[in-house]
Protein backbone atom coordinates (compact mmCIF):
# COMPACT_ATOMS: atom_id res chain seq x y z
CA UNK A 1 0.00 0.00 0.00
CA UNK A 2 1.90 3.50 -0.85
CA UNK A 3 1.18 6.09 1.74
CA UNK A 4 3.15 8.97 -0.01
CA UNK A 5 4.14 9.57 -3.42
CA UNK A 6 6.23 12.40 -4.98
CA UNK A 7 7.08 14.01 -8.62
CA UNK A 8 10.78 13.11 -9.07
CA UNK A 9 13.14 15.58 -10.61
CA UNK A 10 13.05 13.53 -14.19
CA UNK A 11 9.19 13.94 -14.07
CA UNK A 12 8.32 10.24 -13.09
CA UNK A 13 7.14 9.31 -9.66
CA UNK A 14 8.42 7.53 -6.38
CA UNK A 15 5.69 6.06 -4.40
CA UNK A 16 6.64 4.58 -0.77
CA UNK A 17 4.68 2.25 1.38
CA UNK A 18 3.98 -1.00 3.01
CA UNK A 19 3.96 -4.46 1.41
CA UNK A 20 2.18 -7.28 3.64
CA UNK A 21 3.31 -10.25 3.23
CA UNK A 22 1.16 -13.53 2.13
CA UNK A 23 -0.06 -15.08 3.81
CA UNK A 24 -1.20 -12.93 6.68
CA UNK A 25 0.20 -15.59 9.41
CA UNK A 26 3.61 -14.82 8.95
CA UNK A 27 3.62 -11.84 10.96
CA UNK A 28 5.77 -9.25 8.96
CA UNK A 29 5.60 -6.70 6.31
CA UNK A 30 8.47 -4.74 4.37
CA UNK A 31 8.73 -1.47 3.09
CA UNK A 32 8.07 -0.54 -0.21
CA UNK A 33 9.46 1.72 -2.68
CA UNK A 34 8.23 2.15 -6.52
CA UNK A 35 9.72 4.37 -8.98
CA UNK A 36 7.27 4.80 -12.37
CA UNK A 37 8.02 7.05 -15.27
CA UNK A 38 5.94 10.29 -16.21
CA UNK A 39 3.30 7.86 -17.75
CA UNK A 40 2.77 5.88 -14.79
CA UNK A 41 4.70 2.55 -15.99
CA UNK A 42 6.90 0.97 -13.69
CA UNK A 43 10.72 1.50 -13.62
CA UNK A 44 11.54 -0.29 -10.73
CA UNK A 45 10.26 -1.82 -7.31
CA UNK A 46 12.31 -2.85 -4.20
CA UNK A 47 11.36 -3.52 -1.10
CA UNK A 48 13.14 -3.33 2.29
CA UNK A 49 13.36 -5.36 5.94
CA UNK A 50 14.91 -4.52 8.50
CA UNK A 51 14.79 -8.26 10.24
CA UNK A 52 12.90 -11.15 9.56
CA UNK A 53 9.91 -11.40 10.76
CA UNK A 54 9.65 -7.66 11.98
CA UNK A 55 6.61 -4.99 10.54
CA UNK A 56 8.60 -2.57 9.15
CA UNK A 57 5.57 0.04 7.46
CA UNK A 58 6.56 3.10 5.29
CA UNK A 59 5.05 6.15 5.76
CA UNK A 60 6.94 9.29 3.68
CA UNK A 61 9.28 9.37 0.84
CA UNK A 62 11.52 11.93 -0.35
CA UNK A 63 14.15 12.77 -3.31
CA UNK A 64 17.04 14.43 -2.36
CA UNK A 65 19.37 17.09 -3.71
CA UNK A 66 21.95 14.07 -5.04
CA UNK A 67 18.84 12.08 -6.86
CA UNK A 68 18.36 9.75 -4.11
CA UNK A 69 15.57 8.67 -2.22
CA UNK A 70 14.77 8.50 1.85
CA UNK A 71 12.01 6.48 2.73
CA UNK A 72 11.12 7.07 6.23
CA UNK A 73 8.95 4.48 8.24
CA UNK A 74 9.05 1.98 11.74
CA UNK A 75 10.10 -1.18 12.53
CA UNK A 76 8.55 -3.29 14.82
CA UNK A 77 8.75 -6.48 16.48
CA UNK A 78 8.51 -8.52 20.26
CA UNK A 79 10.68 -5.75 21.90
CA UNK A 80 8.98 -2.51 21.02
CA UNK A 81 9.11 -0.14 17.75
CA UNK A 82 11.88 1.84 16.40
CA UNK A 83 12.19 4.68 13.72
CA UNK A 84 13.33 3.43 10.28
CA UNK A 85 14.82 5.22 7.25
CA UNK A 86 16.24 3.97 4.36
CA UNK A 87 18.40 5.80 1.54
CA UNK A 88 18.96 4.60 -1.83
CA UNK A 89 19.95 5.62 -5.35
CA UNK A 90 18.95 5.06 -8.63
CA UNK A 91 17.47 1.38 -9.11
CA UNK A 92 16.56 0.61 -5.16
CA UNK A 93 20.19 -1.33 -4.37
CA UNK A 94 22.38 -0.53 -2.45
CA UNK A 95 20.65 1.30 0.31
CA UNK A 96 21.73 2.93 3.48
CA UNK A 97 19.62 2.11 6.69
CA UNK A 98 19.31 4.07 9.46
CA UNK A 99 17.52 3.27 13.11
CA UNK A 100 16.38 5.58 16.07
CA UNK A 101 16.01 2.53 18.70
CA UNK A 102 13.47 3.34 21.29
CA UNK A 103 13.94 2.00 24.72
CA UNK A 104 10.74 1.99 26.84
CA UNK A 105 13.29 2.83 29.36
CA UNK A 106 14.70 5.99 28.41
CA UNK A 107 14.13 8.85 30.33
CA UNK A 108 14.85 12.17 29.42
CA UNK A 109 18.12 13.72 30.81
CA UNK A 110 18.51 16.91 29.91
CA UNK A 111 17.02 19.88 26.90
CA UNK A 112 19.95 21.67 25.18
CA UNK A 113 19.81 24.38 22.38
CA UNK A 114 21.54 24.64 19.61
CA UNK A 115 24.91 25.95 20.80
CA UNK A 116 24.64 23.11 23.96
CA UNK A 117 23.00 25.25 26.58
CA UNK A 118 20.75 23.13 28.85
CA UNK A 119 17.53 25.42 28.91
CA UNK A 120 14.01 25.02 30.03
CA UNK A 121 11.57 24.21 27.16
CA UNK A 122 10.11 27.26 25.59
CA UNK A 123 8.54 27.63 22.20
CA UNK A 124 9.91 28.74 18.52
CA UNK A 125 13.24 27.40 18.92
CA UNK A 126 14.86 24.51 18.29
CA UNK A 127 15.84 22.32 20.81
CA UNK A 128 17.56 18.91 21.32
CA UNK A 129 15.98 16.04 23.79
CA UNK A 130 18.43 13.60 25.17
CA UNK A 131 17.83 10.88 27.13
CA UNK A 132 19.44 8.47 29.11
CA UNK A 133 19.73 5.40 26.90
CA UNK A 134 21.95 7.71 24.54
CA UNK A 135 19.10 8.82 21.44
CA UNK A 136 18.47 12.45 20.92
CA UNK A 137 15.34 13.73 19.52
CA UNK A 138 15.34 17.33 18.03
CA UNK A 139 12.38 19.33 17.83
CA UNK A 140 10.42 22.55 17.22
CA UNK A 141 7.35 23.58 19.41
CA UNK A 142 5.20 26.20 17.91
CA UNK A 143 4.05 28.81 20.02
Amino acid sequence: MGYSVQQTMDGGYIIGGTRDHWPPSLGDSDMILVKTTEAGSEEWTQTFESEEGSEDSGYDVLQTADECYVLIGTTSNEEGSDAYVIKTCEDGTQPVSFFSPHSSERKLEKVVDVMGREVNPVPNQILFYIYTDGSVEQKFIWN
